[in-house]
């Protein structure tokens, strides 16, 4: 994997998909099966895209098997500043895959196969020993593979949240590193259930799905 060498791209608030705290997605201007996401161009940040830049090469030269995590493909210079482009997340008929916090509180996917779904990723997070450091709801996507039948893929937060001394533990020591991504496994289930109780009195209008 190499940095995407390109002219540079103009982004525009039509292409915005998301806005969270720390950086903003854009769709690709010129790839609609890509995403660019931006960081904050000044004040005290977390350098995010570095970050995830970082940890995907020391999956790829690891070896890992990522079917369950988009693709990052390198950065990329836009009218915006530096962004760094991966694969979205889309269903089988080329629409736009949504996020499971979205599905839960709109009903779209049942609990049992939601459980389900995000065993089997836990299960393959603690196989390929991939640290999911950024847990929620909001950084899975429910992926239509065919008609009614999903996969749940991570479109955000491996790795690490800071570039400290704990992200190069996750890196260098084995036992750290599956303590971690057990520790994260079960706060993610119990994030997962949390959210399901309050989908179910919560009019799906009022919540936030990209914060």
């Amino acid at each position: 994997m190499s940095d995407v060498k390109t002219k540079r791209i103009e982004l525009n608030d039509k292409l915005l998909l998301s806005k969270g705290s720390e950086r903003s997605c854009y769709l690709h201007p010129e790839d609609n099966r890509k995403i660019i996401k931006i960081g904050p161009g000044e004040g005290k940040h977390r350098n995010q895209n570095n970050l995830d830049y970082h940890y995907y090469r020391y999956l790829v030269s690891s070896g890992k098997d990522l079917q369950y995590v988009t693709e990052c493909f390198g950065f990329v210079e836009t009218n915006l500043g530096r962004g760094l482009v991966f694969t979205r997340a889309l269903n089988y008929d080329g629409t736009s895959s949504h996020s499971l916090k979205y599905m839960m509180y709109h009903k779209r996917i049942t609990v049992d196969e939601q459980r389900e779904l995000l065993n089997k990723l836990l299960m393959y997070l603690q196989d390929q020993q991939i640290v999911f450091g950024d847990i929620c709801c909001g950084n899975i996507f429910c992926k239509e593979v065919s008609e009614g039948k999903y996969e749940f893929i991570i479109v955000d937060g491996l790795g690490a949240r800071r570039l400290n001394y704990k992200y190069w533990m996750y890196l260098k020591i084995g036992l750290y590193r599956r303590y971690k991504i057990m520790k994260q496994a079960r706060k993610m289930r119990n994030e997962h259930e949390r959210r399901l109780k309050k989908a179910e009195v919560i009019n799906p209008e009022d919540v936030i799905y990209y914060k």
